[in-house]
């Protein structure tokens, strides 16, 4: 029986996009490893593995987002792929993605955790701080912050929560990309423009609901509520976004 095209979608970008992931986590453990030489030197603390990555990533994942919009949807529907079934096939890549990067994450940090035990480093691992930051209100501030000081839990005092709040995150980095990738593909410079806004607030919206039900003190009008309710309004924000994608990918002109 002929697998379905959304499933073939959905395959073939995983597949590419978690390469590009492992090109990724190359450069990022190289970059660990280095800070842990010279920390041997200088003495200071190190980020674990999983905090650095659970930053990073983000940054990563709004890029491939942004990327992924429009070669991949003129890949497809070039080889008689339809734009639905691209639509739902790149949505299931996009959320396998963001639940495979925090477990490669949390697997690397415990090896490198493992390897320091064993060679009785004296490397001390400096916790993650997700610290309030007076900046006067200024709100293109906080959304600007919202992309660089995402809200963590360390691996080691809830694996749980952690990964979950790793992949959401991630998660919702890569759908703001898609939509401002997908609103330049479709409309040009100005709606593009619109769109990195629209985008920058959702990411910023997703920050202070996670800070919220983390109880976690960021903005100057950080308030706070139960987990669930966060997690639930961020995926049914996620939810709108790419409810918006599909209008945007429904009708698209592929561009030769």
């Amino acid at each position: 029986m002929n697998q379905k095209p959304y499933l073939q979608v959905t395959r073939d970008m995983f597949w590419m996009q978690f390469v590009w992931t492992l090109s990724f986590f190359g450069v990022m453990l190289l970059i660990h490893v280095i800070k842990i030489t010279t920390s041997q030197f200088s003495e200071d603390e190190v980020s674990t593995f999983f905090a650095s990555s659970s930053i990073t990533s983000n940054i990563f994942m709004l890029v491939i987002g942004i990327i992924s919009s429009s070669s991949f949807i003129k890949h497809y529907v070039g080889h008689g792929i339809t734009r639905k079934d691209f639509f739902y096939g790149a949505t299931i890549a996009s959320i396998t993605l963001s639940i495979i990067i925090p477990l490669m994450s949390a697997l690397i940090t415990q090896v490198i955790s493992f390897i320091i035990k064993l060679a009785d480093l004296p490397i001390v691992f400096q916790g993650y701080k997700s610290e309030h930051i007076d900046d006067g209100g200024n709100l293109i501030s906080d959304m600007i912050q919202s992309v660089i000081l995402t809200p963590i839990v360390e691996l080691h005092s809830d694996p749980l929560l952690a990964l979950l709040i790793f992949s959401l995150n991630i998660l919702t980095s890569y759908i703001v990309g898609w939509l401002i990738g997908a609103a330049f593909y479709r409309f040009g410079t100005i709606a593009g423009l619109g769109s990195i806004a629209l985008g920058g607030l959702v990411l910023y919206t997703e920050d202070v609901l996670m800070h919220a039900g983390l109880a976690i003190g960021m903005y100057n009008y950080t308030f706070t509520m139960p987990l669930y309710v966060s997690v639930f309004v961020v995926l049914v924000i996620v939810g709108i976004i790419l409810c918006i994608i599909r209008q945007f990918t429904k009708r698209v002109a592929i561009k030769v």
